[in-house]
């Protein structure tokens, strides 16, 4: 923000006084952390003798960037944020000199990637439906980066947020969490969903296919767990055949996942239980030695 701080060194020198131009003033109520009032100084201007000064809307740009780290809202649709790309932007259109320029393209960087960054932390702080917005971040990141970035290639960003929103959805699934079974069901729809959406960003890691595998495994397993001795028998076979299709479909993603990794020893114990529990003794006992066989030559 080198332009800035020429002006605050003139100041230096010559006094605040000096400093009459709104856009001046405006660069001053930056450094001295009023960026709300340097928003009030400028935005009369742009529409008329400043809209096409590109070093205004660089000014501007840098008092909605500061107003927006002073808010952080962590929506997509944060106002301070938009309206500082938006000022960014309009500089660059402009054709400011080269020190407004690399400021105005340093900013818009960093405030591309704070979508990004707020994305990943809603999966750290996560909470029921917070899904959208990390999804809505995560969009708005691609957007803003490809504009300045063009041949940028986002598979792999989401590939890992893609997991990081099924773990934390899994995480929901907890027990002693105790969440009620209406919401808990589309808990779970998330947790499959995003980690099927991981396997078609990388279909070829098996990450997403274990994963998968070990969920419907878990759903199967906690439905066994839930029968007590009050359940007809009527219900207790219907549970019983809506387990076998879990551990059906853990089955199928976890072959998924020993196709592409075979050698990876949590395919083979993934493999081994699942079998187990179909009682497929045979295929049971061949993946366990083919484990044992891994282990031996480690």
């Amino acid at each position: 923000m080198k332009a800035i701080r020429l002006v605050l060194i003139a100041w230096a020198v010559c006094g605040a006084a000096w400093a009459q131009s709104p856009v001046e003033r405006a660069a001053l109520l930056i450094h001295q952390g009023q960026p709300e009032a340097a928003v009030e100084v400028l935005t009369p201007g742009m529409s008329g003798v400043h809209r096409e000064n590109p070093h205004a809307w660089c000014i501007l740009g840098f008092a909605q960037k500061a107003r927006y780290y002073e808010l952080r809202t962590g929506e997509p649709e944060d106002a301070a944020r938009l309206a500082s790309m938006q000022a960014f932007q309009r500089c660059l259109q402009l054709g400011p000199n080269p020190e407004d320029a690399q400021d105005a393209m340093s900013s818009l960087e960093a405030l591309a990637k704070s979508f990004y960054q707020e994305a990943f932390a809603r999966t750290l702080q996560f909470k029921p439906g917070d899904d959208e917005v990390a999804l809505a971040l995560m969009r708005r990141y691609e957007a803003a980066w490809s504009d300045l970035h063009p041949e940028a290639d986002f598979a792999d960003l989401e590939f890992d947020l893609f997991l990081r929103l099924a773990q934390a959805n899994s995480a929901l699934l907890d027990p002693e969490l105790g969440i009620e079974e209406p919401v808990r069901q589309e808990v779970f729809e998330h947790v499959v969903a995003h980690y099927e959406e991981a396997g078609k960003v990388v279909p070829d890691d098996d990450r997403p296919f274990y994963n998968l595998a070990v969920s419907w495994y878990n759903e199967g397993v906690r439905k066994i767990r839930a029968i007590n001795r009050q359940v007809t028998l009527t219900e207790l076979m219907r549970i019983q055949a809506e387990c076998v299709g879990y551990f059906n479909r853990a089955l199928g993603y976890m072959e998924s996942a020993y196709a592409l990794s075979s050698m990876e020893p949590r395919n083979l114990n993934g493999l081994m239980i699942i079998h187990r529990a179909l009682d497929h003794q045979e295929e049971s006992t061949r993946f366990k030695a083919e484990l044992e066989a891994l282990k031996d030559r480690d």
